[in-house]
C-alpha cells in the first residue's frame, strides 16, 4: 500500500507537470506574433506581443516550472508552523480560522501567478522596435531569484545605428550533476557587448524526453539556428554587408 501511494503521488506530480508544460507551450504558440517565430530559439517559451524580440530567462521552461513549484509549495509547511504558533497564543478561534484560510490560499495563488508570470517576465526582455529604430532592453529582478517580479529593475535603449553586429557563444552549464548545452546571444556596439538572448540547446536532464535526436545532432542544429537568428537580427536593425 505504501509503494502504491508513492507511485500514485509520483504519477499525479508527473501529470501535473505535463499539464502545466503543455498549457504554457500552447499559450506561447497562440500569443506570440508570427513575425517573431524566426527568433523563437532565443525565446525559451517567453511571451511578448512585439514583432521582434529575444529574452534572457532564468532557465528553460521545464526548469522554471520545477524550481517555482519546489520553492512555493513548501511554504505551506512554514504557514502551518506559523498557524500553530499563533494558535498557542490566541484565543480568538474565528480570527485564527480566517488567518489560516488566507495563509493556505496564498500558496496556490502565488504558484498560479508565478506560472503565468514566468512566461512573460524573464530576467531580460529585449525588443527590436522597427518603428522607433531602438533596441529596448528591460531587466527584471525575481523575488529571491524564484518568483517573477513584473516591475522593471532597469530600462535602457540602444539606437539601431549603434549596433555593429550580433554573435553567439556556446557553453556548458553544470546543475546538480546534469550537463546542459547553452547558447548566448550578444549585440555588439563600438563600446559595448550587450547580452540579448539565452537558450538551452540541450537539456541535460530532460533532453531525451523532449527530443529524440542525438545530443550531437541537436547541438549542431542549434548552432545553425543561432547563426540564422544573428543574421536575421542584423537585417532587422539594418546592418549592411
Amino acid at each position: 500500500m505504501k509503494n502504491q501511494g508513492c507511485f500514485s503521488l509520483f504519477l499525479m506530480v508527473l501529470i501535473g507537470y505535463a499539464a502545466v508544460y503543455s498549457v504554457s507551450r500552447l499559450l506561447y504558440l497562440l500569443l506570440v506574433p508570427g513575425s517573431a517565430a524566426d527568433l523563437s530559439l532565443f525565446h525559451m517559451s517567453t511571451i511578448s506581443f512585439h514583432d521582434y524580440y529575444t529574452a534572457v530567462p532564468t532557465g528553460s521552461l521545464s526548469t522554471r516550472i520545477i524550481v517555482i513549484t519546489m520553492f512555493t509549495f513548501p511554504l505551506w509547511l512554514l504557514f502551518l508552523l506559523i498557524s500553530l504558533w499563533i494558535d498557542k497564543r490566541s484565543g480568538d478561534q474565528k480570527s485564527l480560522s480566517k488567518l489560516n484560510t488566507a495563509l493556505f490560499l496564498f500558496v496556490p495563488m502565488l504558484w498560479l501567478y508565478s506560472m503565468g508570470a514566468t512566461l512573460f517576465v524573464p530576467k531580460r526582455m529585449v525588443v527590436y522596435d522597427t518603428a522607433t529604430r531602438l533596441v529596448k532592453i528591460t531587466d527584471y529582478q525575481a523575488v529571491f531569484y524564484i518568483w517573477p517580479n513584473p516591475f522593471p529593475k532597469e530600462k535602457r535603449e540602444v539606437p539601431f545605428a549603434e549596433i555593429r553586429g550580433f554573435h553567439h557563444t556556446l557553453g556548458q552549464e553544470h546543475v546538480m550533476g546534469a550537463e546542459h548545452e547553452e547558447a548566448e546571444l550578444y549585440a555588439l556596439t563600438a563600446t559595448d557587448t550587450i547580452y540579448v538572448g539565452r537558450t538551452m540547446l540541450y537539456h541535460g536532464e530532460f533532453g531525451w524526453i523532449t527530443d529524440w535526436r542525438s545530443r550531437e545532432e541537436i547541438i549542431e542544429t542549434g548552432k545553425k539556428e543561432a547563426n540564422d537568428v544573428a543574421t536575421l537580427l542584423e537585417e532587422i536593425v539594418g546592418i549592411q554587408e
